[in-house]
């Protein structure tokens, strides 16, 4: 049974009177409301070509990034083991150099920094229970 047209959408309204006018059409007619169809969908079909060439030029783009993010990373890779051997190569002087930088921490006391006279002391007394070669221990 057919559907009243009260009873019609708009859409259906519009895409039935579209149905209408192409059964309407000559064959001429039809022929050349294709070929208009046709032409109007060649650009989108240059335009995808466009947009291909577009992908693969930022394609290659990220490539050139990440080949520079890659040396970026082997290079601090590289330097970071670079330091890590010096100091490890690095003879420290253990003790005496503890001593040294606790000498130099106790001309600094009082000085806002929060370290104190019973620190230094607390740290002395520490440093003098440790072993000789503590530093090579570590390493």
């Amino acid at each position: 049974m057919k559907k009243q047209s009260c009873r019609m959408t708009q859409q259906e309204r519009e895409t039935h009177k579209e149905a209408t006018k192409l059964r309407k059409m000559t064959d001429q007619q039809l022929v050349d409301y294709v070929n208009s169809q046709k032409e109007q969908a060649g650009p989108a079909k240059d335009q995808e070509a466009v947009h291909k060439a577009e992908i693969e030029e930022l394609e290659a783009e990220v490539a050139k990034y990440k080949a520079k993010a890659n040396k970026a990373e082997a290079e601090a890779r590289k330097n970071a083991e670079n330091a890590v051997k010096a100091i490890k190569g690095k003879n420290t002087g253990g003790k005496a150099t503890v001593e040294r930088f606790l000498q130099e921490l106790k001309k600094k006391t009082g000085s806002g920094n929060g370290i104190g006279n019973g620190t230094i002391f607390k740290l002395k007394r520490i440093l003098d229970t440790m072993p000789d070669d503590f530093a090579e221990k570590e390493a």
